[in-house]
């Protein structure tokens, strides 16, 4: 808008100073003429004085339109003078309109300039602010991770608890009461127990149940406890199994010292925390 109002100014005074000089230039032709016409005049009324007396009247006629053409000739001038004027002030206008036609156009084109870079950050900017955004949700999910972790860490954690593996027995004595004593004291100290009256009823039972410790009399019927030491030894499982006697028999140390998987001897009554103890012992044995 502001280059088309300068050009339109700059059309006028263009225009304005084309019809100036056109009008100038008629003016000048007019002028010209007068002044011939009155140096024509001039040399007529010379030309007539000395004919005759009439001629004096057509001199004074002539003098007058003389005298008016002059007028008209001065007039034209000052108009011709003031119309110099107005064209030098239409120049200077029609410059500056041209002058500030072209700093428009310089300053448009850095406006164009200016609006393109400003459009450009523009949309740079508002990536940022997308940018930003996605990190400041990922700065929150960290810090709410970080607040259940240290949660987490601070609250006490619950003992993780192992299931007990009980340790499991099996107690071979012909007595009633020795098998019924001996499967209580077991039961209080968490070891699980399995009964058997004689020898034969112990290999009966052994093959059907995996046994960490095995407790036997030495005196009972249909197989004692020495052949079921043999039997044990002679067997791939069995001869891996610790073994204990508990035992009434007074002279057992000759017997007893040829058995690899002895690990003990007690004597009827036997001591409850000896007993405990010693199979203790041969648990973590077994654990490690």
């Amino acid at each position: 808008m502001i280059i088309e109002a300068f050009a339109l100014i700059g059309g006028l005074a263009v225009g304005a100073t084309a019809s100036f000089f056109i009008s100038n230039n008629k003016n000048k032709e007019k002028l010209d003429s007068l002044n011939k016409e009155i140096e024509n005049n001039k040399n007529f009324i010379s030309q007539i004085s000395s004919v005759d007396s009439s001629a004096k009247e057509k001199e004074e006629l002539l003098t007058s339109k003389n005298s008016a053409l002059e007028n008209q000739v001065e007039e034209l001038q000052k108009e011709l003078l003031l119309r110099t004027k107005d064209a030098e002030e239409l120049n200077q206008v029609l410059s500056k309109a041209k002058f500030l036609e072209q700093k428009n156009t310089q300053l448009l084109e850095s406006a164009r300039t200016h609006e393109i870079n400003e459009r450009k950050h523009s949309v740079e900017f508002k990536e940022l602010e997308d940018e930003n955004s996605v990190l400041k949700n990922q700065i929150q999910e960290l810090n709410v991770k970080f607040t259940q972790l240290k949660e987490n860490i601070n609250k006490p954690q619950p003992k993780e608890i192992k299931p007990v593996i009980k340790k499991s027995i099996l107690m071979v004595d012909d007595s009633a009461v020795i098998r019924a004593s001996m499967k209580k004291l077991l039961l209080e100290n968490n070891f699980d127990v399995t009964l058997a009256k004689d020898g034969v009823e112990a290999l009966e039972i052994f093959p059907t149940k995996k046994f960490d410790v095995i407790i036997t009399d030495l005196e009972m019927p249909n197989l004692n406890g020495f052949g079921l030491m043999t039997k044990l030894n002679s067997d791939p499982v069995g001869k891996n199994i610790p073994l204990l006697i508990v035992t009434g028999h007074e002279d057992i140390h000759i017997q007893t010292q040829t058995s690899e998987n002895l690990y003990g001897v007690f004597k009827k009554p036997w001591n409850d925390n000896d007993v405990i103890l010693k199979l203790k012992f041969l648990s973590s044995l077994i654990n490690e």
